[in-house]
Parts: C-alpha cells; sequence; structure tokens
C-alpha cells in the first residue's frame, strides 16, 4: 500500500492521461475541477482515501468507463456527469456521504456491469428503468434508505 497524502494538484495537466488510479492513499481535500478536463480518461480510482465534498460537476467525460470513489467522504447527490457516461461500464460510490434519489436516468447507463451504491444515505425508491440495465451483474444498494418496491 502506498502512502501519498495531502491534496491533489489543482491542475492535473495531462489532457491525454487515460488511466489515473490513486486508491488507497491517504490523499485529502476536494477533487479539483481540472478533473473535467481530462476528456480521455477512460479509468478513475480515487477509492480508499479521505476526500470530500462533492465531486466536480463535469459537463462530460466521454470516455469514462470506470468510475470508483468507495470509501471517502464524498457528499451531495449522485454525480450529474454520469448521466453523460454512456461508455460507463462500472461505478462504485459504496461508503461515502452521498445522498438524494437514485436519478431517473440511471437505467440509461446501459454498458453497466457493476453497480455498487452500498451504505450511503440514497432514499426514495428504485426507478423502474433500471431494469434497462440487462448487463448488470453486480448490483448492491444495501444499508441504504430505499423503499418501495423492485421494478420487474
Amino acid at each position: 500500500m502506498n502512502s501519498l497524502s495531502g491534496p491533489l494538484p489543482s491542475d492535473f495537466g495531462a489532457p491525454y492521461l487515460t488511466v489515473l488510479s490513486l486508491s488507497s492513499n491517504y490523499i485529502t481535500g476536494y477533487v479539483p475541477r481540472s478533473i473535467c478536463e481530462l476528456q480521455n480518461l477512460i479509468f478513475l480510482d480515487l477509492s480508499q482515501n479521505r476526500f470530500a465534498g462533492e465531486f466536480p460537476r463535469c459537463s462530460s467525460m466521454p470516455n469514462l468507463a470506470f468510475l470508483h470513489l468507495s470509501n471517502n467522504s464524498f457528499s451531495g447527490s449522485f454525480p450529474p456527469l454520469l448521466q453523460n457516461c454512456a461508455n460507463l461500464f462500472s461505478l462504485d460510490l459504496a461508503m461515502n456521504e452521498f445522498d438524494g434519489a437514485l436519478p431517473v436516468w440511471i437505467g440509461d447507463l446501459v454498458n453497466l456491469r457493476f453497480l455498487q451504491l452500498n451504505h450511503k444515505m440514497f432514499y426514495g425508491h428504485i426507478p423502474a428503468n433500471i431494469t434497462s440495465l440487462v448487463l448488470l451483474q453486480l448490483f448492491s444498494l444495501a444499508s441504504n434508505n430505499i423503499s418501495g418496491s423492485i421494478p420487474s
């Protein structure tokens, strides 16, 4: 295990970066808005750090296929940038402080195979179009405040 610590730099300066994996460190603070400029990013793993606050509100990251943010202290609503991530394959937001309802557009992420949303403060119901995720292999909503019926 590494022991990188402190905040991320405010400017990544690597516009062609496709993989950024900084998991299992002691990185603190907020994820800088400059992460939104990494338009070629395919794999982003910031899990198991000490990040806090909202994930930046990027307009899009069109190539993003893997987003792993688990085991941090991210807060706010479901990251809206994901609505435009048609290639998203794996999403892990577990063990954070995200809250709010699951977005109705989650069923539009038809390439999702892995969706981990456990141990958060999501509430409301499971959107009906979640059944559109026919390629899904792992789906975890454990330890949330979800109610209602499971869509069929």
